[in-house]
């Protein structure tokens, strides 16, 4: 546990983005507000992150939320590097109760300086205080 605690001291950044407004349909995904913004790289009126330093390029990227009210046969994030689409987070349960599914993924991607990673979603997703849509990342020291 300590060890875990000392490289979370030593990172130099960090951030954790989060959604309790809105239901999001078919759009990037924006943020209310920052929890952390170690580093400065997070914008929340775009839902971008910036590489801002020419560092160590592998982050660890975590999102987590629920899928909406609203049925639909599938719910889909996108995962954006740079404008490109570079995976899918998906539920895809088409079942009578299928809405209300947690979408939940950690993922490490290599970044250089000035690469933008940006979520989007179709279909809805549900964003209220008590289901937070939540997005984080951070520099991982190798």
């Amino acid at each position: 546990a300590n060890f875990q605690v000392l490289e979370i001291k030593g990172t130099k950044v960090i951030f954790s983005a989060v959604r309790t407004v809105d239901t999001i349909s078919e759009q990037h995904i924006t943020y209310d507000h920052l929890d952390v913004n170690l580093g400065s790289g997070f914008k929340t009126g775009s839902g971008t992150f910036t590489v801002c330093r020419p560092q160590e390029p592998k982050y660890r990227f975590t999102f987590s939320a629920q899928s909406g009210y609203v049925k639909f046969e599938h719910t889909v994030v996108y995962v954006k590097k740079n404008q490109r689409t570079i995976f899918k987070i998906g539920d895809y349960n088409n079942a009578a109760d299928g809405d209300l599914n947690n979408l939940s993924y950690t993922w490490l991607m290599n970044l250089t300086k000035n690469d933008r990673v940006k979520l989007s979603s179709l279909h809805h997703l549900l964003a209220n205080s008590d289901y937070p849509v939540t997005f984080t990342g951070e520099l991982l020291h190798t």
